[in-house]
């Protein structure tokens, strides 16, 4: 298995990014400052796509619910990618606005997702030489080296569920 070395998702920044066109008290952007924050939509959803489909891919049962929201989730964000903004300013900012809310619930379920992330280690099938119970975690925010020191490098604050 190929392991790559990435940083953690910046969920934070994804989500004042969305922000700026969901907020209730956000003003209208002009037309450059759309482009640019459709732009920077566009690249957090590229980042925050593979790293969720990692983590995703580390629940061994595929009929794990967060597991399936969140490749369903991950799914309509590509579906809302390949659609193109329509003509106007106004159609641009609804464009916008569904690029904003895919990120934020690829966000959510990448934050309970990665909460329950906890097999740092490859466990061993007892008896077998080289076969897995259970592989560790694929998620880019742990220790992969094999050090001593394979803990989490971030905590994901708690969060509440917002329905609606």
């Amino acid at each position: 298995m190929t392991e790559r070395n990435t940083l953690p998702v910046d969920i934070e920044t994804m989500r004042t990014s969305a922000r700026t066109v969901l907020a209730p008290d956000a003003q209208a952007p002009s037309a450059p400052e759309l482009d640019t924050l459709t732009l920077l939509l566009t690249g957090h959803l590229a980042l925050v796509i593979p790293e969720l489909e990692r983590v995703a891919s580390g629940r061994g049962d595929d009929d794990d619910m967060p597991r399936v929201c969140a490749r369903m989730a991950i799914s309509e964000s590509r579906r809302k990618l390949g659609i193109k903004p329509g003509p106007g300013l106004s159609a641009h900012l609804a464009y916008a606005r569904r690029l904003s809310r895919s990120l934020n619930a690829l966000c959510d379920h990448y934050e309970e997702l990665h909460a329950d992330c906890r097999q740092i280690e490859d466990a061993p099938l007892p008896h077998s030489t080289g076969l897995l119970l259970q592989p560790r975690c694929g998620c880019s925010c742990h220790d992969h080296t094999g050090g001593a020191s394979a803990q989490p490098s971030v905590s994901p604050p708690p969060r509440s569920r917002k329905i609606g």
